[in-house]
């Protein structure tokens, strides 16, 4: 078994596999096989007509290791190059804020907007003295008055203001200044 490494046009690492003793001795196992353009220009660089067995194969970067010769080592990413659709986006591996709920999320917001009415200057929360353990027990406060019951804050200013959204938005001060190493820093100080 052979293996060269090439770089193409879209930027992407592929291995020509010559392999004799594959059962296969056409493209059907080529990353180009649906793709001329690029098929053209891999054969450019490795003459696969003249080679039964031989084979393009899409190669994730990190996945290739300096020992070439034990091909099982090699972890080889799903031929996207021949097949891929019109308007793929590879996005599996990132955050999906949409997981979000969004009443939760714009009751959070609203808190948030209320408060900076209140307090006037924005990111006032990161400038409290003794903030975790302010957040904390503002974040108990509105739990326990909720557990019993108070569904709404009574001390908001705004409407039907919810114990929840108060919970919610202390727990993300607090996992901010878990977090953020700048916080971290003047909470320490």
């Amino acid at each position: 078994m052979n293996l060269n490494k090439i770089t193409l046009s879209d930027k992407r690492q592929y291995i020509a596999v010559e392999d004799n003793n594959l059962d296969y001795l056409d493209c059907s196992q080529c990353a180009f096989r649906n793709n001329d353009m690029m098929c053209n220009e891999a054969t450019k660089l490795i003459n696969c007509s003249h080679h039964g067995g031989l084979h393009f194969e899409l190669v994730q970067e990190y996945d290739l290791r300096p020992d070439t010769t034990q091909m099982k080592e090699f972890v080889y990413a799903t031929d996207t190059s021949a097949t891929q659709a019109v308007g793929t986006k590879y996005d599996e591996d990132k955050l999906q804020y949409s997981l979000i709920p969004s009443y939760a999320l714009e009751q959070v917001a609203k808190n948030l907007t209320v408060g900076l009415k209140k307090y006037k200057e924005r990111d006032n929360w990161k400038k409290v003295q003794g903030a975790e353990q302010r957040y904390l027990d503002a974040l108990y406060r509105h739990l326990e008055a909720h557990r019993r019951g108070e569904l709404y804050d009574a001390d908001s200013s705004a409407p039907n203001m919810p114990h929840l959204a108060a919970v919610a938005v202390n727990a993300m001060f607090l996992l901010e200044f878990m977090l953020d190493p700048a916080l971290k820093k003047k909470e320490n100080k």
